[in-house]
């Protein structure tokens, strides 16, 4: 009985419940509720035959009919064939155990869509020529498209950090030397088979920053600092110095809370003292743009296939089928997947991720806080709920109460902080205090640390200020005031001032 057949078979025909053609209508009926194609080759006819009667997903069958290697050669794309073709041959003279392959085809519509296929020899000859084949075909041009926007975000960020002199950098722990793009090799003046020294990065660190730099990477690695920051000099191919602002985060950490794996971001840095525009032009902007893109964009989808998965769940077990389960743990997993999206989106664009903006993005930055290191941390909102704050002013006062949250849990040894957001007099006012130890004298008269100087410039950026002191009770205040019309007037000329 061939596929095709036993499709055609009507749907109460009077057979046991065990019945081979039983067993094979349910197989048909549950493929094409997963929009998925089944199709058999018969190479002594040279036909294909489709499991399922309907037109499935594409409005085509990619191998129907006769000569099923001719008309898919003809509809599959020309940057695709070769390769997939290449797997499907070397399949059937058998030196692969099944074939495997993604390709775009063209629709009856004359669209191009991704398709992964997946196939099996079931039946050779005595001489090991293939006689029957069978495989899947399944509809995968939404999650390409995705996982392709991923990859030119991607590109587009390396893009924006070439034009701001700088590159990005992956580090396997293991492995001990990160790997660079492009742009690392063109800052140092590197051409050729030097691009491929073993200790690329580490042998052109000055010998003074060496020990900082490499003591800064290890507690981000040992997981007593979330964030690595540093800025050292490296040594240019015409022996030079080059100073550099490199920074970066753990993506993968192991049980014991070691890193495995950080990414990063190094700028090359003319003048020490205005790297703080670099940094905050390049992270904001391209923060919110994947933030929003991961947020509305990725995070819908996934939202989207987890409701169709239900759907499908839901018949098969109205039908009784096993297979009821294994959808409920891929449901289980695609949740798992979007709310690491949405908790990715928060981290990159905080405000926006919000749906009552800088309110409710404090609020949430105090209960994650209380949760992550057993502190509570309070966060009021003084007739400040409905502030006229455009997403980068808002931003800006975000990151600064951030960064001094950040610091008064991490080094103040405080048991409770407050972050308190008020408005008087037509001005915003963002203050964090903590009942710790406070900032010592040396640290109130230098007061020159790279946090520090970002969150003046986020202040500056706002036409306000930033004042840091001792409470009279003890402990840690960090304060920021802006004129309220001026924070929202600032935020919309940058915006302005951005746009292509």
């Amino acid at each position: 009985m061939t596929l095709q057949a036993s499709a055609a078979m009507p749907e109460n025909s009077a057979v046991a419940p065990d019945d081979p053609s039983r067993q094979e209508a349910r197989m048909i009926a549950e493929a094409w509720g997963a929009g998925v194609s089944l199709w058999e080759i018969d190479f002594q006819s040279n036909r294909t035959y489709r499991l399922s009667g309907g037109s499935g997903p594409l409005s085509l069958d990619p191998r129907a009919g006769t000569s099923p290697v001719a008309r898919w050669g003809a509809s599959a794309h020309p940057e695709d064939a070769e390769e997939a073709s290449l797997r499907f041959r070397s399949h059937l003279a058998g030196k692969t155990d099944d074939y495997d392959a993604e390709y775009r085809i063209r629709d009856k519509a004359g669209s191009w869509r991704w398709l992964i296929e997946r196939g099996r020899v079931i039946e050779r000859a005595p001489d090991g020529a293939a006689v029957r084949m069978v495989g899947v075909c399944l509809d995968i041009d939404a999650c390409k498209e995705a996982e392709l926007g991923l990859l030119r975000k991607r590109k587009h960020l390396e893009i924006a950090l070439e034009s701001a002199r700088g590159g990005m950098w992956d580090l396997d722990v293991a492995a001990g030397e990160p790997r660079h793009t492009d742009f690392f090799h063109h800052m140092l003046g590197i051409e050729g088979a030097q691009c491929r020294e073993p200790l690329l990065w580490s042998s052109r660190m000055h010998p003074e920053d060496g020990p900082r730099v490499r003591e800064a990477l290890k507690r981000t690695i040992d997981g007593a600092e979330e964030l690595y920051e540093s800025m050292y000099r490296l040594r240019h191919a015409d022996g030079t110095w080059r100073w550099v602002l490199d920074r970066g985060r753990a993506i993968d950490r192991d049980a014991a809370g070691k890193a495995q794996r950080l990414v990063g971001f190094i700028v090359e840095i003319a003048d020490p003292h205005s790297l703080e525009r670099q940094i905050i032009e390049i992270a904001n902007r391209e923060q919110q743009r994947i933030g929003n893109d991961l947020h509305d964009g990725l995070g819908q989808e996934l939202t989207g296939i987890a409701l169709m998965l239900r759907g499908i769940g839901a018949q098969l077990r109205k039908e009784g089928s096993a297979a009821y389960f294994d959808i409920e743990d891929v449901i289980g997993l695609v949740n798992v997947a979007i709310e690491s999206t949405r908790a990715l989106a928060r981290g990159l664009s905080p405000v926006s991720a919000e749906r009552d903006g800088l309110v409710a993005a404090l609020q949430a930055l105090a209960a994650r806080a209380t949760e992550r290191y057993g502190i509570p941390v309070t966060f009021e909102a003084r007739n400040a709920e409905c502030l006229p704050f455009e997403e980068t002013a808002a931003t800006h006062l975000y990151r600064i109460a951030q960064e001094a949250l950040t610091n008064a849990l991490r080094h103040s040894l405080a048991t409770a902080v407050t972050i308190v957001l008020s408005t008087s007099a037509g001005e915003v006012q963002l203050q964090v205090t903590d009942n710790g130890r406070g900032f010592s004298s040396a640290a109130l008269e230098k007061s020159d640390g790279l946090g520090l100087k970002i969150m003046r410039y986020r202040a500056q950026m706002l036409s306000g200020n930033l004042a840091i002191g001792n409470g009279v009770g003890g402990g840690a205040t960090v304060r920021c005031a802006c004129p309220l019309d001026r924070s929202a007037e600032s935020a919309s000329v940058t915006s302005r001032a951005r746009r292509p």
